[in-house]
């Protein structure tokens, strides 16, 4: 069987991992956590030209650059963003997250303009 690039990661690697999740995403949300998993593969890109050309006036930016990007890639890859994840939004009623709040009535405005 073939398995597509998303899938070219080591999960013993990350912190916390959990296959039986993952089988869970990708028969309840697998459009989703799939999208999640070419994210964390651009990451992968966008670390490794990073590295290749650092910052020689700010490494410490660099290292704390790429750091993050790693971990972010992490929650990616081990579904932490997804509903019920570690940082996901668990949705109301079945129903998703639910619509954003209006930006005007947020803003001290009239709410719907």
């Amino acid at each position: 069987m073939l398995i597509p690039s998303v899938f070219d990661f080591e999960p013993d690697r990350l912190r916390s991992y959990s296959a039986s999740r993952i089988d869970r995403l990708l028969q309840e949300r697998p459009v989703e956590y799939l999208a999640h998993l070419s994210v964390a593969r651009q990451l992968d890109t966008w670390i490794a030209q990073t590295l290749a050309d650092p910052d020689p006036d700010d490494e410490r930016f660099d290292a704390g650059f790429v750091a993050a990007l790693r971990a972010v890639r992490d929650c990616l890859r081990q579904g932490d963003f997804t509903p019920g994840g570690l940082h996901g939004s668990r949705p109301r009623d079945g129903a998703g997250p639910g619509p954003d709040p209006d930006p005007g009535a947020a803003a001290g405005g009239t709410p719907g303009t």
